[in-house]
This record gives C-alpha cells, structure tokens and sequence, in this order.
C-alpha cells in the first residue's frame, strides 16, 4: 500500500503539470542556444541531459519538474526566450540544472501532490456547502469558498516547510559557480522578479512554485 502511494505522489503531479502546460519539445539546432546550454551544465552537473519543452505563454518563466534526475524536464517559455539576452537565459537554465542536480525535484513534486489533495478536498467541500445552504454558484463571497479560504493558509504553511527559503538560496548558488560570471544570473532574477508583477502566469496554487 505504502508503495501504490509513494507512486502516486510522483507520478500524480507529473500528469497534472502535462496537462495544464502542454509544450512543444526543443529538438535539432535553436537560435536561443537552449540545447547546447543545457548539454554543458549537464555535463556539469553529471546529470543525463534533461529535455526541454517550450510553451507558448508570454509569461517569462521557466520550470523544471520529474519524478528523478532521469526523468527530469525543463520548461520554458517562449515569453523568457524572448526578454531574455542569451548570457541570462544560459544562467535560467543553470539554476534549472541546479535544481535537478540537488533534487529539488523531489520535494517539489511531494508538496505539489500533498497540496493539490487538500485544495481539490477543500474545493469539493466548498461546492456541498454551496449545494446545502442553496447558495448561487455566481456567488464569489468568502463564505462560497470558505473551505479554500480556511485550508489556504495550511497549504501555504505546508509549502514554506517543505521547501524553504534557505533551498532556493542554495541552488542559486551552486548555479552562480557554474558560470564564467554570475551577474547574468543575477540581473535575470530580478528581471523575472519585475516582469513577474507585470506579466503574472495565472496557474493552479499547487504548481505555482514550480515556476
């Protein structure tokens, strides 16, 4: 039983996160140099070489998700393709190495199953309470969600325990050392961090820190 669990904790978000961000795989030569960066830090890393998949968002982000380092995949978006100088996009895919070869992965993928359970249960509870009380679907007050509302803060909390502050600092870390210069990485934070408040990516609340 414990084992039928344990797949369906990495198996679960793998295939919800398919189907919410439906990409194209990056395959030959690409004018970004994705392929080539990715092979280097790889290699790097000594990790098997991840494959990349685009989706067409404006959004710049970029992903990383898989059940281990082998099955690990990188998504980006055509929006970070497209804002980013070649030097910062290098240094975006060195952090998404980074986090493979750490196994960020991992608890990331446990945190999004774990909490994608208690918003799908506390969504489904919203939607009886709806139906009891005779309430109008149209109605967007906190009591329609109170469910959501309440388990919110408890998914939050859950998120911020299993992946920490100090865990992002460190990947970031050890991709700033596989770089001839870490100021592009850097000046790529911060350019994520401004255009993350102008060009929001709306995703489901259990896969948002993915991106």
């Amino acid at each position: 039983r414990d084992r039928n669990l344990n797949a369906l904790i990495f198996l679960y978000p793998q295939f919800r996160l398919e189907t919410f961000f439906r990409g194209k795989e990056l395959e030959g030569s690409d004018p970004w140099g994705v392929l080539k960066s990715v092979r280097k830090l790889a290699n790097k890393a000594r990790i098997p070489t991840p494959k990349v998949y685009v989706i067409d968002s404006k959004c710049p982000q970029a992903m990383v998700a898989g059940r281990s380092k082998k099955a690990a995949r990188i998504t980006l978006t055509q929006g970070l393709l497209d804002l980013l100088t070649q030097e910062e996009l290098h240094a975006i895919i060195a952090y998404q190495v980074a986090s493979i070869h750490k196994q960020d992965i991992v608890a990331h993928t446990v945190a999004a199953s774990i909490i994608d359970f208690l918003m799908t249960v506390a969504g489904a509870l919203d939607i009886v309470f709806h139906v009891l009380s005779g309430a109008k679907r149209s109605n967007k007050t906190l009591q329609s969600h109170l469910f959501s509302f309440l388990v919110s803060p408890l998914a939050s909390f859950f998120l911020h325990l299993e992946i920490g502050r100090s865990s992002y600092l460190k990947t970031d870390k050890l991709a700033a050392s596989w770089l001839d210069d870490p100021r592009p990485l850097a000046s790529a934070i911060w350019k994520l961090h401004s255009y993350r408040l102008t060009r929001p990516m709306h995703v489901p609340l259990a896969m948002a820190h993915f991106w």
